[in-house]
């Protein structure tokens, strides 16, 4: 009989795609009961969007930006980097559309096969890119940034106006 005991293997006790939504629903919560103007919310989940948009062209170096560019425009940093680590999970899906929008607005007469853009490795492969299509990356991320800037800005008014009206009455006036 031996006595060695196995090792226990730690199983998490919920699904991944369930504590992930648990922890954005979480943050979203924490967002929503935040004491600031609805306003200084939506201002920070705007900035954190068009920061996030422009983070790719620029290879990542918006995200130093983040909370001071915030601070001076007097927005909500919860807000912001909330919003933009959730722009970070999906906004590949926008690169190409954001390259073909800026060859688009630069008038540009170079076509672009955008169904060979794959995720590049390598900080030689990445220069080599931001050489080839850098400002038309950076001049339609910008635009597209622009875009979901005004339209999460009005979203998040409409967002924190709705929940805290909703529920007014667990406030103490």
């Amino acid at each position: 009989m031996t006595d060695s005991i196995a090792p226990r293997v730690l199983r998490p006790r919920f699904p991944f795609h369930i504590r992930i939504t648990r922890k954005f629903r979480l943050s979203y919560l924490r967002l929503m009961r935040t004491p600031d103007a609805e306003h200084v919310v939506a201002r920070g989940a705007a900035l954190g969007t068009f920061l996030e948009f422009i983070t790719f062209p620029t290879l990542g170096l918006a995200l130093l930006f983040v909370y001071p560019v915030v601070k001076l425009a007097r927005g909500s940093v919860a807000a912001a980097m909330l919003l933009y680590l959730m722009w970070k999970s999906i906004l590949w899906i926008f690169i190409p559309l954001n390259i073909k929008f800026g060859h688009y607005l630069m008038k540009s007469e170079q076509i672009v096969d955008t169904s060979t853009i794959v995720p590049l490795s390598g900080w030689d492969a990445k220069l080599a890119f931001v050489k080839q299509q850098g400002a038309a990356f950076f001049v339609g991320s910008a635009a597209s940034g622009i875009i979901a800037t005004v339209i999460v800005y009005g979203f998040s008014i409409w967002a924190v106006r709705s929940y805290r009206r909703s529920r007014a009455h667990h406030y103490i006036k």
